[in-house]
């Protein structure tokens, strides 16, 4: 085997391996956002259900043949 043939790209070299701490820092950090996720999602599943509740209180959710005979008077 020839040297080139051993030798690795310098960027394998210099690559930085993570310590523990930075990976426990980042897996928090990940849970933080995962956890303001839900609570967004929680937050619009709400909003959605208070919405559909409005528009079927007001009528809007009326399909086209409930609307005839309030058109017809």
């Amino acid at each position: 085997m020839s040297s080139q043939e051993n030798t690795r790209p310098i960027e394998e070299h210099l690559q930085v391996i993570p310590s523990e701490l930075e990976i426990k820092l980042e897996a928090e950090k990940m849970r933080k956002r995962k956890n303001m996720a839900e609570e967004d999602l929680g937050s619009l599943k709400i909003y959605y259900k208070k919405l559909r509740l409005s528009i079927r209180t007001i009528g809007l959710g009326k399909i086209s043949e409930q609307w005839w005979p309030e058109i017809k008077e």
